[in-house]
């Protein structure tokens, strides 16, 4: 079954940098929706909200990679598209790794974190060279969650 994960993730992102549709039939899952079975990633991600306590905290994402236009301006008709990817999430000042998640089709991924530095680590899942990641710094404060989005390059210039 994670074979199978990892290869439709891998088909994904080359048909999302070729500029391919991702949404199958029913169009994509809408932030807040509950996906499938089959559409939930293996790992610690959804695009549910965070849970209604007062303390929560964490991080909401968003994995995207840049549309790929050779010469980007602005208004350009290449924006940015959604990425499934890995992110590995360790604390800033130990470089220790705290949790890792992956994000879903549409690049939603959401982790509770306890209050404090991070860095994002994020890796698209084909194991290409491109797209590539950069390290993301964020911080998390107590009784809320962070957005933060983690782009990739697509490696087009």
């Amino acid at each position: 079954m994670r074979v199978k994960q990892l290869l439709s993730a891998g088909v994904l992102a080359l048909a999302t940098m070729a500029g391919c549709s991702v949404a199958g039939p029913a169009g994509p899952t809408p932030p807040g929706s509950n996906a499938s079975p089959s559409q939930q990633p293996p790992t610690q991600s959804s695009s549910l909200p965070p849970p209604a306590t007062q303390d929560a905290s964490g991080l909401i994402g968003r994995t995207v990679v840049d549309g790929g236009c050779p010469v980007e301006v602005e208004g350009s008709p290449c924006p940015a598209k959604p990425l499934a990817a890995r992110i590995t999430i360790v604390l800033a000042d130990t470089r220790a790794i705290v949790t890792v998640v992956t994000s879903d089709a549409e690049g939603h991924f959401r982790v509770g974190l306890s209050p404090g530095r991070y860095v994002l680590n994020a890796v698209n899942l084909t194991g290409a060279p491109y797209p590539r990641g950069s390290p993301v710094d964020v911080v998390v404060h107590a009784g809320s969650y962070t957005t933060v989005t983690v782009s990739f390059d697509s490696g087009i210039q």
